[in-house]
Parts: C-alpha cells; sequence; structure tokens
C-alpha cells in the first residue's frame, strides 16, 4: 500500500471548512479499494494493513488532531476533530484497530499522567506502535465500576495485581492494558480504585480469548495473577481511579465516534444502492411502507447529528458535558437497531401490507388536484396554496364553502371550491421555498414544545404522586422511562437547531428531517405524558390529550411527509 504522505495540512484559522474538504481530498484519494466495504474487492484488513492506513491517516492531520503538539498531536480544535470525523463517517471504511489507545487510554494519560508517561506512551499511541486494551469490565461487577474485585496491594516501590477481566476487547495483540483495581474491600465502591498502565507482556498475566457466535475472538478474558509492576506505572492518586475514569469517560463518551451519524447515512445509503441494483429488492424501494421507514431514519440521522454538533459547541464553550455525553451514543445505538430491522425486513412481500397507505395518498394527492381545498378549526380569510413553482395568497371571502362533519364536532370543517377564487398576492419560487423553510421549523418547534410541556408535567406529577410511601419519580421503570422522553426532546431540539444554521459551506440544510423527527418524538413523548398520568390526561383539568391531538393532525396534514421524505432520499442515492 502506497499513501500521499507529502500533504500540506491546513491552517486551521482557515477554518473547519477548509480542513473538512483536506480530509475529503486525502480520504478518497488512499483509501484502500479492499478497505472500502461496498467495493467487491473488500476484504478484512490485516492488523498490519491497518496499522500503515492508520499511521498515515494521522501524517495527513486525522488523527489526533485535538492532542497537544508537544506529545505528537496536532494542537487542533474540536471543530476541526468533528469536520474530519464527518468524513470519516461518509466513507465505508474500517473501524480504528487502536481505538482504546486514542479515545481513552491517551486521554486518561493527558489527564492524570506524570510528564514521563505522557512523552512514553502518546506519540507511540498516534504513530500506531502501541496498541492498548481496557482492563474495567470483571464477571461479577459487569461494568459497574463500583464492584470490582482485582485487588493491587502496594509493596515498597511496587504493586502487586490479582483479580480477572472479561469482554476485554483487542486483548490479544495488545501492548498495554488500560486497568483499573481496588486498593480497599468491595465495599469501599468508588473509593480506593487505582489504575495502572500495565505491559502486556508482564509475568503473570494470561489472555484467554472468547470465541463469539461468529467464529472470531473479538474478545477475551484476562487474568492477572501476582502480576507485579512498578508505582511508575500508576496513573494519578492511588485514589483517583475512580475520578479519573469518570471524567475521562464523560468526555471520551461525547467525542469518542464522531462519525457515527455521518456513517449511519452512509450505511443507510449502502443498503438503497444494494436494493437499486437488485432486480428483486428494488421493488422495495417503491414500498409505501419502506420509505416511511427510510425517512424516520433520515430524521433520526438529523438528530443525532445535531447532537454530536451541539455537544462540541458546548465543549468549545467550556460547559460541562457530564452524563449528557453519553446521549449520542445510547440514541445511536436505538436507532441503529431500526435500522438493522429494516434492513433485514425490507422485502418485495411487505407491499401487500401497505395498499390501504397508498390508496390514502393517493385520495389526498387527488383532493389538491381536483382545485379543492380543506381548511379546518373555523373562520379563515386567506389561503396560501401552491400555485406552479410558488404559491398564490388566495381570498376565501369570494369562494364557495361547504361544511362538512368529522369526528371531532368541536372543530369545524369546510372544503372551498377554489376556481374563480381572486389571488391577493403571488409568491415565486425563492419566496415560497423560504418560507416553507421557516413554516416547517416553526411548526417543528411548535410539536417540540407541546411535548415539552407534556414532559414536565409527567416529571411533577411523578414526583409528587406517593406509592407505597415513596414518589413515583423513586421507580427505576418511570425513572428510565423519564430519561428516554428527556432524550427524544433533547434529539428534537438538536435536529431543529441544525436545521436553522447552514452548513460549513454556507448552504441551508434540509429542514424536513428536523420536522419529522420533532413529529415523531412529540408523539411518543406525549402518548407516554398520558400513560403515566393515566386516565387523567384525558381530562379538561389536564388536557394532553389535545397536544397529542394537535401532533397527529400536524403528522397528517403534511400527507405522510416521513414517507415523502424517504422517497425523495431513495431518489438521491
Amino acid at each position: 500500500m502506497h499513501f500521499d504522505h507529502h500533504v500540506a495540512v491546513p491552517d486551521p484559522a482557515t477554518g473547519p471548512a477548509v480542513y473538512r474538504q483536506h480530509a475529503r481530498t486525502w480520504l478518497r484519494a488512499n483509501l484502500p479499494e479492499f478497505m472500502r466495504s461496498d467495493s467487491p474487492e473488500w476484504r478484512t484488513p490485516t492488523l498490519a494493513e491497518s496499522s500503515a492506513w492508520e499511521a498515515a491517516m494521522y501524517q495527513a492531520g486525522l488523527a489526533g488532531m485535538t492532542w497537544p503538539k508537544t506529545y505528537g498531536g496536532h494542537g487542533l480544535t474540536l471543530r476541526e476533530h468533528l469536520a474530519v470525523n464527518k468524513e470519516i463517517g461518509a466513507l465505508p471504511m474500517p473501524e480504528s484497530v487502536s481505538s482504546i489507545g486514542k479515545e481513552l487510554a491517551g486521554p486518561i494519560i493527558m489527564a492524570v499522567g506524570t510528564e514521563a508517561q505522557k512523552q512514553a506512551f502518546l506519540p507511540n499511541i498516534l504513530a500506531m506502535k502501541q496498541y492498548w486494551c481496557q482492563g474495567f469490565s470483571e464477571p461479577d461487577a459487569g461494568s459497574d465500576l463500583a464492584r470490582l474485585r482485582t485487588k493491587a496491594v502496594q509493596e515498597g516501590d511496587h504493586w502487586r495485581i490479582n483479580g480477572q477481566k472479561i469482554w476485554t476487547s483487542g486483548a490479544a495483540k495488545a501492548h498495554d492494558c488500560l486497568l483499573l483495581a481496588r486498593t480497599g474491600t468491595v465495599a469501599d465502591k468508588h473509593r480506593g480504585l487505582v489504575m495502572f498502565a500495565v505491559p502486556m507482556d508482564t509475568p503473570g498475566i494470561r489472555v484467554a480469548p472468547i470465541k463469539s457466535i461468529d467464529g472470531k475472538s473479538s474478545f477475551a478474558e484476562v487474568f492477572f495473577d501476582d502480576v507485579v509492576v512498578p508505582d511508575s506505572a500508576r496513573l494519578g492518586a492511588p485514589d483517583e481511579g475512580w475520578n479519573a475514569a469518570i471524567r475521562v469517560l464523560s468526555i471520551e463518551r461525547a467525542t469518542n465516534r464522531m462519525y457515527r451519524p455521518w456513517r449511519f447515512e452512509c450505511e443507510l445509503r449502502q443498503l438503497i444502492a444494494a436494493c437499486k441494483s437488485d432486480r428483486q429488492l428494488a421493488v422495495t424501494l417503491d414500498d409505501g411502507y419502506f420509505q416511511r421507514r427510510v425517512g424516520d431514519l433520515v430524521g433520526q440521522i438529523d438528530g443525532l447529528k445535531g447532537l454530536v454538533e451541539l455537544t462540541v459547541e458546548r465543549m468549545m464553550r467550556g460547559e460541562t458535558i457530564g452524563a449528557r455525553g453519553s446521549l449520542t451514543k445510547l440514541y445511536w445505538s436505538e436507532c441503529h437497531q431500526a435500522f438493522a430491522d429494516l434492513a433485514l425486513s425490507g422485502t418485495p412481500h411487505a407491499t401487500t401490507l401497505v395498499r390501504a397507505e397508498r390508496l390514502a395518498g393517493i385520495a389526498w394527492q387527488g383532493s389538491v388536484q381536483s382545485g379543492h381545498a380543506r381548511v379546518d378549526q373555523g373562520p379563515v380569510d386567506w389561503l396560501l396554496v401552491a400555485d406552479g413553482d410558488g404559491a398564490s395568497l388566495l381570498d376565501l371571502s369570494a369562494a364557495v364553502g361547504q361544511d362538512q362533519a368529522c369526528l371531532d364536532p368541536k372543530q369545524p370543517q369546510t372544503w372551498f371550491e377554489l376556481q374563480g377564487t381572486p389571488v391577493l398576492a403571488r409568491l415565486d419560487a425563492a419566496a415560497w421555498v423560504a418560507l416553507q423553510h421557516r413554516a416547517r421549523i416553526l411548526l417543528a418547534e411548535f410539536a417540540n414544545g407541546a411535548a415539552e410541556g407534556a414532559l414536565q408535567a409527567a416529571a411533577t406529577y411523578m414526583a409528587t404522586r406517593v406509592q407505597f410511601g415513596r414518589p413515583l419519580s423513586t421507580k427505576q421503570a418511570v425513572r428510565h422511562l423519564l430519561a428516554r422522553m428527556r432524550l427524544l426532546q433533547d434529539v428534537s431540539s438538536a435536529a431543529i437547531r441544525r436545521a436553522t444554521l447552514c452548513d460549513e459551506y454556507g448552504a441551508q440544510r434540509d429542514d424536513r428531517p428536523a420536522l419529522v423527527g420533532a413529529l415523531g418524538n412529540a408523539a411518543y413523548v406525549i402518548e407516554k405524558a398520558i400513560h403515566l398520568h393515566g386516565g387523567m390526561g384525558f381530562t379538561w383539568e389536564l388536557p394532553l390529550h389535545r397536544a397529542l391531538r394537535a401532533v397527529r393532525k400536524l403528522d397528517a396534514a403534511f400527507g405522510g411527509l416521513s414517507r415523502d421524505t424517504g422517497r425523495a432520499y431513495i431518489q438521491s442515492v
């Protein structure tokens, strides 16, 4: 493999857009064809090939971007880091074989390590000369660090370590282990934890690979039997292990693999392209149900992008991220599972299940094309309708209307004959597009606001409603549900914010995914708020059902926005 090592890294003062263009140009010119999962030449690269590729990326300024230059980094900001991650995610390239070193061990060493440790470890991590594994999880504790049992006893100027770690990724190839051990007893919980950088060739360390269902051994058990390490291997103070782990993990979860949303989009495009290339699967792309699922995924991906971009801006302002750093990974894992379900269920046979939806879509289109308009909720003086490439403002006082009964007697519905109706004003194509953009963002904000009110009402009720002497909000199931509702609200807010901002190149972003996500998330949040309130959610004293109806009506008024968004996205691939 031959890579372009003589590349000029842009000056960060030129801005993230220039750095992103640099990343795009270099990656597309140098990524080997056999490393692209969408290529007929694709195969699993060897460790040596992956190391050479990642070392070349580092030399091109695409790794170690925020690390100080003193330790081999490029001394850039999170904005450049994000710009590069967007391009890394946009390509179907392999995951890093040194993610533990770059995303966990390196930041911890920078945070609590000595100067000698920083000089010894950090440049080698970036140069792909040193691989790391993470010794945190244990058989009886899982990932609950407060229950760790691996024991570290200080004996003069060295430590003796005994214990076992499990589900350790990359242990077979690692040079060093980022090990968390206990100096006291399990009863001390988070107190008395100490962290070490332990060479994997230290006597007493035994690695037992764990074979998974696919026949691979990505994980391993690691046994420490009277392993002796010098005190110079300790990272931080003897009792600083917990604080160091939590502090760095919160940052790591916020900055780790920022490319996830863009890689998610790359995978979705690969799925669509695969369907287009297969005569039988291509039928699936015309299926309304499949298109709606794609539209939902597009909205979720947009929300993920918004979360990542908002997190970067908050960190650049010096804000503490805390537990919010886990939101992106949590939401990504849920959405990615939905993507996997779609990939498995997208068959031509699904078309028979959505015939009614197609008929409804045809009926809605016919109502618009026939020169009629339906108006809800009382008297209206003017009506703005699409007219060619633009729109026309009509005087409804001169139009003929006919009331029609509907399911809700309190919400009148009137059909108007529009032929011959006076045109008061006309918007050209540019003004019409701009107005629709603002309107969709406002409607997304409306849905998000309705859901926020429902969430606050539910949280307050759960905190004050007492059952068996305890507030309902103390129950784990309730707390998890409220947390998920909060997560979806944050996702919608981030997506709406993103839709109001131009991209790095000054282009206006598509607002439809933000509205799709906001309507779907709002419906879920309000429905769950009604469930938490029981029958109270359907009373006039607490009319959560009215908020749900308003959101559902918005969704219906757009005639299947998820489906239309999905169809447009499929056509763009």
